[in-house]
């Protein structure tokens, strides 16, 4: 039995690529950084994934917080939810968005078995990251 899923992708880097262009695709298409009123993110210098919640109202201030950080090649992180379905993924950019990694922990399984729907995940973000003009090397999924 299962109790989360990820998805690893990596990727080549696009020219003049950003964290924010990337966050809007999401958004774009469904994918919120609203989470009842907060932000959870990764703060600067983080290096033990202490989470940190802000209110969304400062959405500002987070988006400088992740700019500093890919400019300093620090491991981004920042939660989305599928608000309709209550699905959340907590993403994790590597510097120079080598790798992202997508956790999922209340996730979307198949039918009655408690296996990530991987297909589901992935017709949802491999689009996106093709329209933001990456080229995806590899794909890795995991239940664990």
């Amino acid at each position: 039995m299962s109790i989360s899923g990820s998805i690893d992708l990596r990727i080549n880097l696009v020219e003049n690529s950003n964290i924010i262009d990337f966050l809007v695709a999401f958004e774009n298409s469904g994918w919120i950084i609203d989470i009842f009123g907060k932000i959870q993110f990764l703060p600067l210098g983080d290096e033990d994934f202490d989470w940190q919640f802000i209110e969304y109202s400062n959405r500002e201030l987070v988006e400088s917080i992740l700019i500093k950080k890919f400019d300093l090649n620090e491991l981004i992180g920042i939660s989305l939810i599928k608000k309709e379905l209550s699905l959340y993924i907590d993403v994790l950019i590597y510097p120079k968005f080598e790798k992202i990694s997508f956790l999922m922990y209340s996730r979307k399984t198949i039918l009655d078995l408690d296996v990530t729907d991987f297909s589901w995940y992935l017709n949802e973000i491999i689009p996106i990251m093709i329209k933001s003009g990456f080229s995806i090397e590899s794909i890795e999924c995991c239940d664990a």
